[in-house]
């Protein structure tokens, strides 16, 4: 029996249909091929600070999404040798989707030359109970002549198929953080406007200012309300406290330098706040810049952040978090085996990349540095709960 996988994609027998697992799965080395024409690919790379789209057939596997569209995207990492890539399939066909998903990024690792430490962070989130996208590496093949554009990180976007698939039901909230300025949860004042600019609206865009942003001016307010001892019930009703805790202790022992407490305050995550709810969680996103700081403490950017600094002012959410700091410690070992796994997996098509930001020794050395890391961050860390919390 045939079966449609989805609109504008192959056709396959409906007992070897692939899934978004499959494409995500981690233990290959994905092959994908983005057909574009060869003017629009120059155009692209010749302006990629633009979010200009243009349209695409994107395969993997022998199926194809025709007609998606495709653009640059990312921060940084934005150039025009190796370009960041998004990709929409309902672009310019309605309704079109592939293996389910609306979307997908094509991470380029411009700023990792180890091009592992964004998959490795997303699965240490998932170890931990934190929503994090899936993540898998694969070689990028692009034109008519299928040439070799190097390796990329196929990532899963943060959309309402990603939170259906989280949460088990969408038609929530979505927000994309976007940095300003810098910025701690601090009260913005009544102006929803202010809101507006930091946290922009993925889903329900055609609200009013009033359904979208009131929700969160009432969650900036109970933050900066509570004292430390009332903290966690004071902000039960708006916020997930504790896995924000986690996702902080996740940061903290790889170090990140531009997360929830970033050295330029908060950036790089989400906010979904179900439909049926008024607590939020928050989802990170754009882990690449991590394990920068090998003994970087506990406290490191505390102050500087509202929630946290009442957190850490209360003894039960103090000890809470240290715990959760201590057990994602606890993983140091099987990351010890991914980065080998991984960088294994990645070694000869890196070797071959004709577009990577980085020398084939750049590599090994940075693969080098994020051993080394595995092997001793976990003994940092336990020597500053030590200090903290005496067992």
């Amino acid at each position: 029996m045939m079966a449609c996988l989805a609109v504008g994609v192959a056709i396959l027998d409906a007992q070897s249909r692939p899934s978004t697992d499959d494409l995500f799965d981690g233990n290959t080395l994905q092959d994908v091929w983005i057909h574009i024409n060869a003017r629009d690919w120059a155009q692209l790379r010749a302006t990629p600070e633009l979010n200009t789209y243009y349209p695409c057939d994107f395969e993997w596997h022998g199926l194809k999404a025709r007609n998606a569209g495709c653009r640059s995207r990312g921060h940084y990492s934005r150039n025009g040798i190796k370009p960041g890539l998004r990709v929409e399939f309902d672009h310019y066909v309605t309704g079109q989707t592939f293996l389910g998903l609306t979307s997908l990024v094509l991470r380029n690792f411009w700023q990792d030359p180890s091009m592992l430490k964004e998959r490795i962070a997303m699965q240490l989130f998932q170890r931990m109970g934190v929503p994090a996208s899936r993540e898998a590496h694969a070689r990028l093949y692009i034109g008519s002549a299928r040439d070799y554009a190097g390796v990329y990180g196929l990532v899963e976007d943060v959309n309402e198929q990603f939170v259906a698939r989280e949460f088990g039901r969408g038609g929530g909230y979505l927000y994309e953080y976007q940095w300003v300025s810098p910025y701690g949860f601090e009260d913005l004042g009544d102006n929803l406007d202010d809101y507006a600019l930091r946290f922009e609206a993925k889903t329900h865009e055609s609200d009013s200012t009033f359904a979208l942003y009131a929700p969160l001016r009432q969650l900036i307010a109970a933050i900066n309300a509570a004292s430390p001892a009332e903290l966690e019930p004071a902000l039960d009703p708006y916020l997930d406290i504790r896995t924000f805790l986690t996702h902080a202790a996740v940061e903290n022992f790889l170090s990140a330098w531009d997360g929830l407490l970033g050295e330029w305050g908060v950036n790089n995550f989400y906010l979904y706040r179900p439909a049926d709810s008024t607590r939020a969680v928050l989802i990170p996103w754009d882990e690449d810049t991590s394990f920068i700081r090998l003994d970087m403490p506990p406290w490191n950017n505390v102050e500087a952040n509202v929630v946290m600094s009442k957190a850490w002012a209360s003894p039960a959410l103090r000890a809470f978090y240290l715990r959760q700091l201590t057990t994602v410690s606890g993983a140091s070992g099987w990351m010890l085996e991914e980065i080998e796994r991984e960088s294994s997996q990645i070694r000869a098509a890196v070797a071959s990349d004709p577009l990577k930001n980085s020398t084939g020794a750049e590599f090994e050395d940075a693969v080098g540095e994020l051993m080394i890391y595995a092997r001793l961050r976990a003994g940092i860390i336990q020597e500053y709960v030590a200090q903290l919390a005496p067992p």
